[in-house]
């Protein structure tokens, strides 16, 4: 490579050069360009931004240099989390939607959807069904999923009691992410429904597929 110098009359557009390299200082600097840094109890963190993520997912956005010491409160976005178990209710619903409709059969028409008779599909449905019945030991006061508003259907979908389930993340919420997080590598009685429902994933997806 050939690096160019920069040469300047300090007239026009060159009265704005700096390069101290080739000694072309038309400005002078008042402060060289540095990361961002804190102190976030006690530990020196830096940032090429003035955006800082720390641990547990929290994001500090700075806004001025101080020397004084500043107090954060964090308090826990039950609504958010709301929002999100809601959505995996939504999802799972429209999934047992979706599969029942390509497995069934039309009787007034005899007419069998594409998937009809098929031992995987209606396998994976059933399999699906179960694990939301399921129970897990992971969480002393929440077991099920209806112990915290998730419902099963009679058409196997799930319907979402918002009252409840706020109820249980702002007097338990440890226990709310234990029943559906939980993971246990020793008793598969202590996993989360969630890590059921990876597991089974990681099967599905798997070059044994899924087992009938």
């Amino acid at each position: 490579t050939c690096a160019l110098p920069i040469y300047t009359d300090g007239n026009g557009l060159s009265a704005l050069a700096y390069d101290p390299t080739n000694k072309v200082q038309s400005m002078s600097q008042t402060q060289a360009a540095g990361d961002a840094e804190a102190q976030i109890n006690g530990l020196t963190v830096k940032s090429a931004t003035n955006t800082i993520k720390s641990i547990d997912g929290i994001t500090f956005t700075l806004g001025k240099p101080t020397s004084l010491s500043v107090s954060v409160s964090i308090t826990r976005d039950t609504a958010t989390i709301a929002k999100t178990i809601s959505n995996f209710a939504d999802a799972y619903s429209k999934l047992i939607t979706m599969i029942k409709t390509q497995t069934a059969y039309d009787a007034s028409t005899k007419t069998a959807a594409t998937l009809q008779g098929d031992g995987t599909a209606t396998s994976l449905e059933t399999q699906f069904r179960s694990l939301v019945g399921q129970s897990s030991n992971a969480s002393s006061i929440y077991k099920t999923l209806s112990d915290v508003g998730l419902s099963i259907q009679d058409d196997g979908t799930l319907s979402v009691d918002s009252n409840k389930l706020q109820a249980a993340l702002s007097s338990n919420p440890d226990d709310v992410k234990k029943l559906f997080a939980n993971s246990d590598d020793t008793n598969a009685n202590n996993d989360g429904i969630s890590q059921r429902f990876r597991a089974l994933g990681d099967q599905v997806l798997g070059i044994d597929g899924l087992d009938r």
